[in-house]
């Protein structure tokens, strides 16, 4: 293998001509009021690309030495997620030569890596446009739960099945005999879960276990990140920005952290230890009750990203509009389902970041106390596309107030966000 390094320009150029192929995101959206907050394009195109080889590997790094997440077959459609190197990769394939640089994609089951670039193609506008539609549909019903024609009686009579109290009684007592210092002990927790319930118990019963595991897991992460030195991982940083996770081969305990369910992520600025999402679901997931797996879609797109990080948020207004229509379509849906607390108190979080933003992105211009053009887009979102739901109402009463106070925040402003709350969580 040659690394050869070249200038980003021709690079960006190329991405510049691909994105003006596609339609872009409105781009502004207006009122009558002159005072109104002008919506100017803010986040980027979706894309997709389909693969052109029967085995695509998709690798944790940009390198032939990267471990390989996953295998594609030819013809499958991924999601370029607009990271690509600065760097270019030789190689040889049925005797011809290749020199290209890396794409970062996300396959359909939301594994993230990347791509050797000549063996994946950009789709045409049109095709793309209409991926996009049907993709952001599926992913708001996915992540919501609401259920598409095909469930089976036999996954409906699961879904009623009573918990097995006794045999989740013994787990947990089991998983308080573990040892909290001692990383391992995820690995057994997860053993004995496996061991005493799949196989053994309905759906719902795994899910109640799986709520003692995640209680588990979660005081455990919290004392080893107490007694483990963090200042020697640090340097990490960039590396977990990057590729959102760290490659755990920095020392003999790093190895034993992921062999285990845990990696680093960015708290408060820092390196600190964080839940392996990927790594836990793939023990638990397919023994869940389908809104256990849809409360699991939403939270794996969440936890542990950089989404909010020192009370800075990291990610659009509007992509924070759709997890809060998926998290309060759930909210409404599974009124018994077992983490429902849980799941309310996250839709309220958003909805409160949704309506004054936070200490360092506020919805509100600090400077002329006007709403700022992304946070209305967001709420355009939710009533234009769902303007017969309740949160649909909500927002577009709160909007008709925003437009009469002149967009601008003021007391009444604070108790119409707090009527939409009361409305919708409270």
């Amino acid at each position: 293998m040659r690394i050869s390094y070249i200038h980003q320009f021709i690079f960006f150029i190329s991405l510049l001509v691909l994105f003006i192929a596609c339609d872009n995101e409105e781009t502004a959206i207006t009122t009558n009021s002159d005072t109104a907050p002008q919506i100017e394009e803010e986040s980027l195109p979706r894309l997709f690309m389909e693969t052109q080889t029967r085995r695509l590997r998709v690798r944790e790094t940009p390198d032939l030495e990267g471990t390989v997440l996953y295998i594609l077959s030819d013809g499958i459609l991924v999601e370029f997620l607009y990271d690509s190197t600065n760097f270019t990769t030789e190689i040889v394939y049925n005797r011809k030569t290749y020199n290209a640089n890396w794409y970062k994609i996300q396959t359909e089951d939301k594994i993230e890596g990347w791509v050797y670039a000549p063996f994946v193609k950009f789709l045409p506008k049109k095709e793309n446009q209409k991926l996009v539609i049907q993709r952001e549909t599926a992913e708001l019903l996915e992540a919501a739960n609401e259920q598409q024609p095909g469930i089976s009686k036999k996954q409906q009579k699961e879904m009623r099945q009573p918990v097995n109290s006794s045999l989740v009684a013994n787990y947990k007592s089991y998983l308080s005999n573990l040892d909290k210092n001692n990383p391992n002990s995820i690995g057994q927790a997860i053993s004995r879960f496996s061991a005493v319930f799949i196989g053994h118990a309905n759906e719902n019963t795994h899910d109640a276990a799986y709520v003692a595991f995640h209680d588990f897991y979660i005081r455990t992460l919290q004392i080893l990140q107490g007694s483990t030195n963090m200042n020697q991982y640090q340097h990490l940083a960039a590396e977990i920005k990057r590729y959102k996770r760290a490659t755990m081969q920095n020392d003999a305990f790093c190895r034993v952290l992921g062999e285990n369910g845990i990696n680093f992520s960015i708290q408060d600025g820092k390196v600190a230890l964080a839940e392996d999402v990927d790594f836990i679901y793939r023990v638990f997931y397919r023994e869940c009750s389908i809104p256990m797996r849809a409360y699991m879609n939403q939270y794996q797109l969440e936890v542990p990203n950089l989404w909010l990080e020192q009370n800075e948020l990291r990610i659009a207004p509007k992509e924070l509009a759709r997890w809060a229509l998926a998290w309060n379509y759930f909210v409404v849906t599974y009124p018994d389902f077992v983490w429902h607390s849980d799941a309310k108190n996250r839709l309220k979080k958003q909805l409160k970041l949704l309506l004054q933003g936070s200490d360092k992105t506020p919805a509100f211009d600090p400077e002329s106390d006007v709403l700022k053009a992304s946070f209305l887009q967001a709420y355009r979102h939710i009533t234009d596309n769902y303007p017969e739901s309740k949160i649909g109402r909500a927002f577009a009463e709160y909007t008709t107030t925003l437009k009469a106070n002149n967009w601008k925040t003021s007391a009444s402003m604070t108790n119409a966000q707090n009527k939409v709350l009361e409305s919708l969580v409270l």
